[in-house]
């Protein structure tokens, strides 16, 4: 290979990188701003409620640029013993997700993965946040108030 080639040769490696790299953080800020949303959501349906919310921050990487950590807000709901926790798993997956949380419930010091919401799942026929149940993972569903109180209901 001519110094020309390997020259340009790496020159589109570092482009590809960089547009890797661009569309990654882009990605993020979707994921971040649409679980911030979601989190406010779940808030809401606990207000005036005895249910405790807590927010934290998890941090994540992707395969794609394993050197990029980003922050993604995760968020645990107490009740009394009981734990409820919404954890960001990371954006990437089959059926171009490009955001995953798992819903889990803690309680007499077991956990329980109840459900995963998924952001723009291609199976889907709508493109909100997919709920779709850990036992049975074919079938998803919108995420919406009444199905997601059907799933947490060993929670109450």
């Amino acid at each position: 290979m001519s110094a020309q080639n390997k020259f340009f040769k790496k020159l589109a490696h570092k482009n590809s990188k960089k547009a890797v790299a661009n569309n990654l953080h882009d990605d993020i800020e979707v994921f971040r701003k649409e679980t911030l949303r979601l989190l406010e959501i779940v808030e809401k349906w606990f207000r005036d409620t005895p249910i405790h919310c807590n927010r934290w921050e998890n941090s994540l990487t992707e395969h794609i640029a394993p050197e990029v950590i980003y922050q993604i807000p995760g968020m645990t709901l107490i009740n009394e013993e009981k734990h409820l926790h919404i954890t960001p798993l990371g954006m990437y997956c089959l059926g171009g997700v490009k955001g995953r949380l798992l819903v889990s419930l803690h309680m007499n010091g077991e956990e329980k993965n109840l459900f995963e919401c998924r952001l723009n799942d291609s199976r889907a026929d709508f493109d909100e946040w997919g709920l779709i149940d850990c036992a049975n993972k074919k079938k998803i569903m919108p995420l919406r108030e009444d199905t997601f109180f059907d799933y947490i209901f060993e929670f109450a």
